[in-house]
């Protein structure tokens, strides 16, 4: 052109016809050409301070191209913060949610107590604990954050950093097997915590009951009597026990008695306990000599109640050695029994399970009658609890050994105190009977 204006020539096929151009820089243009060779020019007029390709003078290209593709750039950067987002929640629920690892094979001595930094272990050695983290660099061990957080002025986290390991299962081991010799213990307590019903002093008569019939421990390879304290009581029924059994265990520890046998076993007076099929069922579990063991004794709620605890030698002397360490973490402030079993599973001992080593009446149905002897003919239960008269402690064991038949006691709505009884029985004493009465009413044997 003859003027300033900048031309550009282009190259196209097939040859434009009637074309238009438009921009946003408010460009003007000119057809000047449009030839059968395909080719033609095109002059643009520019506004004042525009360059060639109609951004202002002066201004970056990435200028341009923002405004050219804002739009675009909007949307991939929404994308981004989504997907980003995205990610956090995932981050977030899995440090507040399930543990982070898998504590399969994880010893639980490797673990942390509560109060103990658990922010290195990642993981609890009690069951249901989890870590939580307080702040980075320090955790602690909980059945739930709010715990710590209500006890603590610190602001937490609360994210989890781990839970607690499963517990140990002992594996059978035929060509290792545990023998079966007994040391038995029973703690009596005179003028102890006695149930409604039940007259103070009731364990002295249990006990002479055992002695004069060799029943009981007194059938044991081993036994001892170890004097205990008025407990009290607590939820379920049960009572708060733990300092008295937690003194009683240390003087066994004293003693020694039970580093001579391959079981220990801890037994009610109120429960109906037969050695001989205890025997049965450890050489039918076939527990490994070499492992510390304890066998879980009953299908209800935490699968342990203390009317009869069997723990192998091995798994006695790591209770021992850590008992006072329970003590302080796990509290006296329960049942002994709960205790036992935390702190056993907290230091690693590992379980059996048998869950027709005892039947307990404070788990059967609202109904049963502590006297009633018709539990008493299942032939694979070790001990029936709780028998608190010893004519009905009798009469359970001589149902137990076949010797009776539950229909010849007395009628439990018919019976005179201290008679063992069969519920729904029809029996009734006559009237030339005279008290105390065993409530056996026929086939004597």
């Amino acid at each position: 052109q003859a003027d300033s204006n900048p031309v550009y020539r282009f190259e196209h096929s097939p040859p434009l016809r009637g074309w238009h151009l438009q921009t946003q820089c408010d460009l003007q243009y000119t057809r000047k050409s449009m030839g059968p060779t395909n080719s033609g020019y095109l002059s643009v007029a520019l506004e004042d301070g525009e360059n060639s390709d109609g951004r202002p003078k002066g201004q970056k290209p990435w200028v341009k191209f923002l405004q050219v593709h804002r739009y675009r750039i909007l949307v991939v950067a929404g994308v981004v913060v989504a997907i980003a987002g995205c990610i956090g929640v995932v981050v977030l629920c899995q440090s507040r949610g399930a543990p982070l690892r898998d504590l399969s094979g994880v010893s639980v001595n490797s673990c942390s107590w509560e109060t103990e930094n658990c922010h290195t272990t990642g993981c609890c050695r009690r069951q249901n604990f989890k870590c939580f983290e307080r702040e980075r660099g320090f955790g602690d061990c909980s059945e739930d954050c709010q715990t710590l957080v209500n006890a603590s002025k610190s602001s937490w986290t609360c994210d989890i950093l781990g839970g607690a390991p499963p517990l140990q299962w002992a594996v059978p081991s035929k060509r290792n097997a545990a023998k079966t010799s007994l040391f038995c213990m029973m703690v009596v307590t005179a003028g102890g915590l006695v149930a409604p019903g039940v007259h103070e002093g009731y364990e002295e008569e249990l006990l002479g009951m055992m002695r004069k019939n060799k029943v009981s421990i007194f059938s044991c390879d081993e036994h001892k009597l170890y004097d205990g304290a008025k407990a009290q009581s607590g939820k379920w029924k049960s009572v708060v026990n733990t300092d008295i059994f937690v003194s009683v265990w240390k003087q066994v520890k004293s003693d020694g008695l039970y580093k001579k046998h391959d079981w220990t076993v801890k037994v009610d007076a109120d429960a109906v306990f037969l050695p001989d099929r205890l025997k049965a069922h450890i050489v039918s579990l076939s527990p490994p000599a070499d492992t510390p063991v304890y066998l879980h004794n009953i299908d209800f709620r935490f699968h342990f109640m203390g009317a009869l605890e069997v723990l192998s030698s091995k798994a006695v002397d790591l209770f021992l050695q850590n008992i006072e360490t329970c003590e302080k973490h796990i509290g006296s402030m329960g049942g002994e029994d709960l205790f036992t079993m935390q702190c056993l599973d907290s230091i690693g001992v590992a379980h059996m399970t048998d869950f027709s080593l005892l039947d307990d009446k404070y788990t059967h149905d609202p109904g049963w009658n502590m006297n009633d002897v018709n539990s008493c003919t299942d032939q694979a239960i070790v001990a029936f609890h709780p028998y608190k008269s010893a004519n009905a402690w009798l009469g359970c064991y001589k149902v137990a050994m076949k010797i009776q038949k539950p229909a010849d006691f007395v009628g439990c709505d018919y019976r005179w105190h201290g008679d063992a009884c069969n519920l729904g029985g029809n029996l009734s004493h006559s009237p030339t009977d005279q008290q105390p009465t065993d409530g056996i009413m026929r086939n004597r044997a």
